[in-house]
């Protein structure tokens, strides 16, 4: 980001000599400016020190520590750095982060108190803040509507109470000054107002706390759609957030805005490190045109809202489709604040119409941003942007649901990457063997089932893919790998377990010395939170269950373990080293290239 300080030249005097003043800006706000570090404080207070995921990072002759409190912050200035005697030559001064890389510059004035510079606020910055308490105790800490609002009442009251206790001290004061507060109607006007005005009022109920949300923070609701009916006539609904207008309201963040003006470009060096390194976004003709894109990432899943069982298992499986911008830098994209909500239906509703009726509402919208584009004004300038859709991102079954494939991995056809058999799986491995799908491939196969249904079994294919409409997009091409439930749950264990259970057989290990080691090793970092399980003997063999973190971390931890017990020369420990460095070599290929496992080895 730019410096939040900057040089105005302005002219004073007859002589109109030019001169430079320093300003200090406020990126957050992006219109925030003053020439006090005081003031800067201040309105960090004020405006954002509310804000969830609040951080300010000390910059003061390159001090790196960093605060979620701006009272702590304000210590630290004082005791360490002694903040009147800071010197001029101060490059910045924090980080002010709420959702990516925003930054606030400055350098503090000499001698000037920062407690008075802090003071009260305005009704309007008392009322955003309280609305942000709002959400941060609704969304956050999950606090039920009736207890939010009977805690909001309960506050009113007593901030309301000790209003009229301090404006009686201050007529009290004025009187002992003899001072008539009646006969300065200004004065009275005031004092009046101080009680008669209070912010609760204006949040104190669930329409008015909607009302404020969408006025002020760019809330998109959800819009019902009715996609069908029951057997008795009830309709069957679901709810939709207008990708265009979450686009929209993301693109007004000067973070979100930044990150898409300022995309990654494919890397020269050819390394896969993003989407935008590998084959199909070279070739997409969207990407390559001058305008200025957007790569929508679509994430399908279903999930519980709660844990029954017995007959109520599934009742209430809730199928969502997430999306977010890939234009944002990697490292930014698992945030929750960048994931946003395109559609949540009952997972009944989706196997009941198909993914092909529920997502009529998002590709309308998707066909207009591919055409028609979207524009948003910034600093009274116009800003035209198109974009479509450059993954979908879900579990194998879900993907080959989207995919309109087969959902059976024991069909004919089990691969939405190539024309694999059931019966050749285990006979062939060369990628040669296998003959890729392909566009071409798809659309004549999709269109000998439309003249003669039996073949779909053939062809792996039951009907077309709804996403195909778009003219930036194909199926064949915009279905990635799941290398969690592929590789991490899938072959990596089935391997480890081979592996580990002929180490035991030729008594190189014994299982409850190998669980030993694996409890005292220390794991450092994020590490921590993904410490593999002991491991179990079941039907002779070893089984390993363990989640995907947990499997990452268990095959670099068992490596250590191992290490000094088994011969350097074995086979099968060679073939640990192989596979593992087989894992991390090919991973990023596996996921970008949209490859099966099979095609690759």
């Amino acid at each position: 980001m730019a410096s939040g300080r900057k040089r105005i030249r302005s002219t004073e005097g007859s002589n109109a000599q030019a001169s430079e003043v320093e300003v200090y800006l406020c990126h957050r706000c992006d219109s925030y400016q003053t020439n006090k570090f005081s003031y800067l404080l201040k309105h960090l207070q004020d405006v954002h020190s509310s804000e969830p995921s609040f951080t300010v990072r000390c910059g003061i002759a390159n001090c790196e520590k960093t605060y979620t409190k701006l009272n702590s912050y304000l210590c630290h200035i004082r005791r360490v750095h002694g903040y009147a005697q800071v010197p001029d030559e101060v490059q910045h001064i924090g980080d002010v982060v709420n959702t990516i890389g925003n930054t606030v510059d400055a350098q503090p004035v000499p001698n000037e108190d920062i407690s008075d510079s802090i003071s009260d606020t305005s009704n309007e910055t008392i009322q955003r803040n309280l609305a942000i308490m709002i959400l941060k105790w609704c969304e956050k800490y999950q606090l039920p509507k009736t207890c939010l609002n009977n805690l909001l009442e309960d506050v009113s009251v007593i901030v309301s109470t000790h209003q009229r206790e301090q404006l009686n001290k201050v007529k009290q004061c004025l009187q002992a000054s003899d001072i008539n507060v009646d006969e300065i109607p200004a004065l009275q006007e005031l004092l009046n107002e101080i009680t008669s005005k209070s912010v609760f009022e204006s949040l104190q109920t669930e329409a008015k706390q909607l009302s404020y949300f969408k006025s002020n923070f760019y809330l998109v609701e959800p819009i019902e759609l009715v996609i069908g009916q029951d057997e008795r006539g009830k309709e069957e609904t679901f709810q939709y957030i207008p990708i265009l207008d979450t686009i929209k309201s993301l693109l007004q963040h000067e973070d979100i805005f930044a990150q898409v003006m300022n995309s990654h470009e494919t890397c020269q060096d050819g390394v896969l490190s993003n989407y935008c390194d590998g084959k199909f976004y070279k070739i997409n003709r969207l990407f390559n045109s001058d305008v200025k894109t957007l790569q929508v990432c679509l994430y399908n899943d279903d999930f519980e809202i709660c844990n029954p069982i017995g007959t109520f298992r599934k009742k209430q499986k809730l199928n969502s489709m997430y999306f977010f911008l890939g234009n944002i830098e990697p490292k930014y994209r698992s945030k929750l604040h960048v994931i946003q909500l395109a559609w949540l239906c009952k997972t009944i509703y989706v196997q009941k119409y198909g993914f092909a009726k529920l997502s009529e509402y998002l590709i309308r919208d998707l066909q207009v941003l591919e055409e028609e584009g979207i524009s948003i004004w910034r600093n009274n300038c116009l800003y035209q942007f198109k974009g479509t859709v450059s993954m979908i991102v879900a579990d194998n079954l879900g993907s080959h649901s989207i995919g309109g494939y087969f959902e059976s991995f024991t069909a004919n056809r089990i691969c939405r990457f190539c024309m694999c058999t059931y019966k050749n799986l285990k006979e062939l491995h060369l990628k040669t063997d296998f003959l890729h799908r392909s566009e071409e491939l798809y659309n004549r196969h999709l269109e000998l089932i439309q003249n003669d249904q039996s073949l779909s079994s053939v062809y792996g294919i039951k009907q077309e893919c709804r996403f195909n409409s778009l003219s930036f997009f194909h199926v064949t091409t915009g279905l990635p790998s799941d290398p969690m439930h592929d590789l991490l749950e899938g072959v990596c264990p089935l391997v480890w377990s081979k592996v580990l259970s002929h180490f035991i057989h030729t008594n190189k290990i014994h299982l409850s010395s190998f669980n030993q080691r694996l409890a005292l090793f220390e794991h450092k970092g994020s590490d921590k939170n993904k410490k593999p399980t002991p491991l179990s003997w079941a039907s002779g063999t070893v089984a390993i269950k363990q989640t995907a973190a947990q499997m990452s971390c268990f095959m670099r931890t068992a490596l250590y373990l191992l290490g000094d017990i088994i011969p350097e020369r074995d086979t099968h420990w060679q073939s640990c080293f192989i596979w593992l460095g087989y894992v991390n070599l090919h991973l990023p290929q596996y996921i970008m290239s949209s490859h099966c496992l099979t095609c690759m080895v």
